[in-house]
């Protein structure tokens, strides 16, 4: 799944057609590069009529980060209900998630680098999908195997993945021999860290997540 491909495939309004420019520009341009004249270029609209939908580039990006951070958790959701059996759940979501990151291509990479700056206007938009797909895992996790786990150990480990995309994607592509290397990486590990459940930290009490 691209950045672009969840939304309708009928005929795209105005807004749709800006998000699509801007989605095209930025992959083109880079972040630090890529201007709202970029945009309104690639997507063939006046500056008037983009200002009528959006008020910044920010605007512009938050929309496209957001679309994909949902869409991210539904195909990590998706994966996992791929398979009835508890041993390969975790596994089907490991390899959803960085499918998806092999098919959103440069864009979605730059979008999540960005993200991660603590003073971006992304980066709250981040933390709020790095706590579903936490929770998501936690349920799968506690379900199958009963461990109740402090949070920020599934934390860790989606950190550590999306680190490893950014950091592969700028040392080049991130392609299907990259996806499978990294995800041989986080399978064992995934399971290392289970197979360890009762030695490490429990989920703490509400409200110190």
């Amino acid at each position: 799944m691209t950045v672009t491909s969840a939304r309708s495939t009928g005929a795209p309004s105005t807004r749709e057609r800006i998000l699509r420019g801007a989605a095209t520009a930025l992959a083109q341009e880079g972040l630090g590069s890529c201007t709202v004249q970029h945009m309104l270029k690639t997507a063939g609209v006046s500056r008037r009529t983009w200002y009528q939908h959006f008020r910044s580039r920010e605007d512009v990006l938050l929309v496209l980060y957001s679309e994909v951070a949902d869409a991210l958790v539904t195909a990590v959701r998706w994966g996992a209900a791929s398979t009835e059996d508890p041993a390969r759940r975790l596994f089907a979501a490991i390899d959803a998630y960085f499918e998806f990151q092999e098919q959103g291509g440069t864009l979605l990479t730059l979008l999540q680098a960005e993200a991660i700056r603590p003073d971006s206007m992304l980066a709250e938009r981040r933390e709020r999908t790095l706590d579903e797909l936490v929770a998501f895992i936690d349920g799968e996790v506690e379900r199958d195997t009963g461990f109740r786990l402090d949070p920020l150990v599934y934390r860790s480990l989606f950190l550590g993945m999306d680190g490893l995309v950014i950091h592969l994607r700028s040392a080049g592509a991130f392609g299907t021999a990259e996806r499978q290397r990294v995800g041989r990486l986080m399978r064992p590990i995934f399971l290392q860290v289970l197979a360890a459940g009762e030695f490490l930290p429990a989920r703490p009490e509400e409200g110190l997540q």
